[in-house]
């Protein structure tokens, strides 16, 4: 599978469901400049689906790869990664989950950040390792770092989706 030059090899095991996760040195590279280790707990469709959006440009109410915006962007992505359904905009998004500490964020919560002022007007999906996919308006979609000093001073909450809570 060719994804945005990245070959990708699935050697499936015995088990039907447990996959391993094949890499070469291109593969390797692209992982150390992101800043993950694969390991056969990292939800491949994730990666998929993030590296298929990987610098997708931003397009205000967009909801194509010609272009998409942060809250159609994780819409995109829990539909097609989780099979959930998600409806709103990034200041409505948080009424669809439980929320929850900064400290308790895991693979696939939302991230919500006041860009512009006292209203949520950003939303990402959190990866792990302090890493976060989003529709950057400057950057397209992106894979950003929490602890750089600008997400850091936009952070304003995270959630759960509600549906994925008590599973």
């Amino acid at each position: 599978m060719k994804l945005l030059g990245i070959s990708v090899v699935l050697a499936t095991s015995i088990t039907a469901t447990s996959q391993n996760i094949v890499l070469d040195s291109n593969e390797t590279k692209y992982f150390e400049l992101i800043g993950f280790e694969m390991d056969s707990n990292y939800n491949y469709k994730l990666f998929e689906f993030v590296c298929q959006w990987t610098e997708a440009p931003y397009l205000y109410a967009g909801k194509s790869l010609e272009g998409i915006d942060c809250s159609s962007f994780v819409k995109e992505l829990y539909q097609d990664v989780f099979n959930i359904s998600l409806k709103g905009t990034s200041s409505t998004l948080p009424n669809e989950c439980e929320m929850i500490e900064k400290s308790q964020l895991e693979v696939g919560d939302l991230i919500f950040f006041k860009i512009y002022n006292d209203k949520i007007s950003h939303v990402g999906v959190y990866l792990g390792d302090n890493k976060f996919v989003h529709a950057s308006t400057k950057k397209g979609v992106t894979i950003s770092c929490l602890s750089e000093t600008y997400y850091t001073n936009k952070y304003f909450s995270a959630g759960r989706a509600s549906v994925l809570v008590n599973k």
